[in-house]
């Protein structure tokens, strides 16, 4: 597969380190050319413009976004004169929903799609895969688990247990728990201690 990507702070640089470990290329984007220099080092295409970046990708393109909110409206608009019928951008950030419903309204006009995916998983997403939520409007059928919300994606990580904290009561004064610090995080206050 082949995706161009725009913005590379945190979150868009471990994508596309993730997705070209995974075979996929990149062709890359950012405001400032030194965010791109350690991925092209790594295999990804880097563009000094918008236009390079759409002339470099195969159509029809996938462009994700991982920029700000606040941006999204001028890229587009910079995007929108490049692109062509069957292109897709993916605006990765977290942009209020109803400013991607008139977008996705404006790009339809010109034959081009525009999807909102709010994507999650910081920079440990590269590791362990981000975590995204899209709308499928227009699906026939019956809906499934994701489309209603939920998605079962295996077993919970089971953490280790901490220490509890629990008021003391007059009825319970059996300590089950190592006395509390005197000072520092978790210090007594006029809690006499940690009773269960």
């Amino acid at each position: 597969m082949q995706l161009g990507m725009i913005g590379l702070g945190r979150m868009g640089a471990s994508m596309v380190r993730r997705l070209m470990a995974n075979g996929h290329m990149c062709i890359i984007h950012d405001t400032q050319p030194e965010a791109m220099t350690p991925l092209c080092g790594l295999g990804a295409v880097g563009a000094t413009s918008i236009k390079e970046l759409v002339t470099q990708l195969d159509p029809p393109r996938a462009i994700w976004l991982m920029v700000p909110a606040a941006t999204v409206d001028t890229l587009l608009d910079a995007l929108a004169i490049q692109l062509e019928p069957g292109d897709i951008v993916i605006d990765g950030g977290n942009s209020y929903y109803r400013d991607d419903i008139g977008r996705a309204r404006k790009m339809a006009l010109t034959g081009t799609h525009y999807v909102d995916v709010g994507t999650s998983g910081g920079v440990a997403g590269e590791t362990r895969g981000v975590g995204t939520v899209a709308r499928t409007p227009g699906r026939d059928g019956t809906p499934g688990p994701a489309e209603q919300g939920y998605l079962h994606c295996g077993p919970t990580q089971v953490m280790p247990r901490r220490r509890r904290f629990v008021i003391p009561s007059s009825t319970n004064t059996s300590s089950t728990c190592p006395p509390l610090p005197k000072s520092g995080v978790g210090a007594a206050s006029s809690a006499p201690g940690c009773l269960t």
